[in-house]
């Protein structure tokens, strides 16, 4: 894995550009962590900022696969 991996989620609702932002990195402790930013495009600030750690690298893959699938799945698109 790279330093960081991005991958930002994009779709229309009532009007509104909305977006889900997927950032994973490795951090100093040998862990890797998925940062999930979400809201209106509109706005200065994420509606929503979850922050999840993982012991390995595959686990981290394995949420970040399943997010963006349940997202494509609501209509989000690159």
């Amino acid at each position: 894995m790279k330093d960081s991996i991005k991958e930002t989620l994009y779709r229309v609702v009532n009007e509104r550009l909305r977006y889900y932002k997927l950032s994973a990195y490795k951090t100093l402790f040998h862990e890797y962590l998925l940062i999930i930013e979400y809201g209106s495009a509109g706005n200065k600030k994420p509606t929503g900022l979850i922050q999840e750690y993982f012991s390995s690298k595959e686990k981290l893959i394995q949420k970040r696969s399943q997010i963006i699938e349940q997202k494509k799945k609501k209509g989000y698109r690159q």
